[in-house]
């Protein structure tokens, strides 16, 4: 599912080219909620910010850390994806997930669709799990046993790592059989 919040976010009359306030986030989250209910489990929600340069904390808070943790729900997890983010917003981003880490122990991460400073994502992830990133990138699909020659670690910490990164939304699991492949958001 694509949403371009250019086409959404004028009726909430923001300052072009910025989407800031608590308040512009929180409607904005509601508005995006009323199209999640045609979402598929596993789906990718792409969120594009063609024409915004700035997103400010409270809208990153109320919109987008949100957002995260919806997808998360087990129930009927989605995958977040961030397209034409600028750089100001991308270091916004970050500095909001970070802060948020620090204050509450969770991490949060999000996939971007192009390059942001070298990586394909915004927010913390250890070494091992920006090179699984990459990884998918590439090759587009693996398995535990891949990943675990890759990093040349066991397969049981590759396991872990994967199921980790999913459980974040950072990289999707697919089931062909009996076998769970991942592959990137």
């Amino acid at each position: 599912m694509i949403i371009k919040l250019n086409k959404i976010a004028p009726e909430l009359k923001p300052t072009i080219p910025d989407l800031i306030t608590r308040p512009v986030g929180k409607e904005l989250y509601s508005r995006v909620m009323v199209n999640l209910v045609h979402i598929h489990k596993g789906e990718v929600l792409l969120l594009d910010f063609e024409g915004y340069r700035v997103l400010d904390p409270s809208f990153i808070d109320e919109f987008i850390i949100r957002l995260i943790f919806k997808s998360r729900d087990d129930e009927n997890h989605f995958y977040v994806k961030l397209a034409q983010i600028s750089e100001i917003a991308a270091i916004n981003i970050a500095s909001v997930f970070k802060s948020y880490t620090a204050v509450n122990n969770i991490r949060l991460v999000v996939i971007t669709e192009s390059l942001i400073e070298n990586n394909f994502f915004i927010g913390d992830l250890h070494p091992q799990e920006r090179d699984i990133i990459n990884y998918l990138m590439v090759n587009k699909t693996a398995i535990p046993m891949d990943i675990a020659t890759f990093l040349e670690i066991d397969t049981a910490r590759a396991e872990t790592l994967l199921h980790s990164m999913h459980s974040m939304r950072t990289i999707r699991q697919l089931l062909e059989g009996n076998t769970v492949i991942y592959c990137p958001v």
